[in-house]
């Protein structure tokens, strides 16, 4: 099931509002994806992640299943631990006129 991205605009998605053509979840999945591909590069075990990044092995796991709900701090801390850092870009850039 994928989630409206809603705004305080009426009702308008996000997506369809700036043009753009990814979801959420789909953001939210690439970095997931990212994270187990670099603790198991690493070979890491979950708990080996948690453990470093001072956070637990659920948080762990529900990142690396793209959990929508998950702290961003702890993301940070989990990105730090592995080496890996988050770039933010304006999607104006992206979006073609």
């Amino acid at each position: 099931m994928q989630k409206n991205l809603l705004s305080s605009r009426a009702g308008v998605p996000r997506a369809k509002r700036r043009g753009v053509l990814r979801t959420e979840q789909q953001v939210i999945s690439d970095i997931a994806e990212q994270v187990r591909r670099a603790r198991v590069a690493a070979r890491l075990t979950q708990s080996d992640l948690a453990g470093l990044s001072s956070t637990g092995v659920r948080f762990i796991v529900d990142l690396e299943h793209g959990k929508q709900t998950i702290e961003l701090g702890k993301v940070v801390d989990v990105l730090i631990a592995l080496g890996l850092t988050l770039r933010v870009e304006s999607l104006q850039r992206r979006v073609s006129t």
